[in-house]
């Protein structure tokens, strides 16, 4: 049996897999979940969920949500509730 390790099989411009890969994979695998009755993605890290809907929606829930940018936050919507 091929080891598929080895780069000789996975083309010239294969780069050398960290030795921890399969484990840190591992550990985001365990924070993302999918429902396929629902149609969500979720993924979560402690307190922090992003909840993604076949319909569209976008829940993100956290205990402190912080946005940054270089120039503009344009926010669009029909109706916008701050609170």
């Amino acid at each position: 049996m091929t080891s598929h390790s080895d780069s000789r099989h996975l083309g010239r411009d294969a780069r050398p897999v960290p030795p921890d890969l399969m484990d840190r994979l591992l550990a985001l695998a365990e924070r993302i979940r999918v429902d396929p009755a629902s149609g969500r993605l979720v993924i979560a890290n402690g307190a922090a969920r992003i909840v993604l809907c076949e319909d569209g929606t976008i829940r993100i829930e956290g205990r402190r949500i912080v946005e940054a940018a270089e120039e503009d936050i344009a926010l669009s919507a029909a109706w916008i509730d701050l609170n």
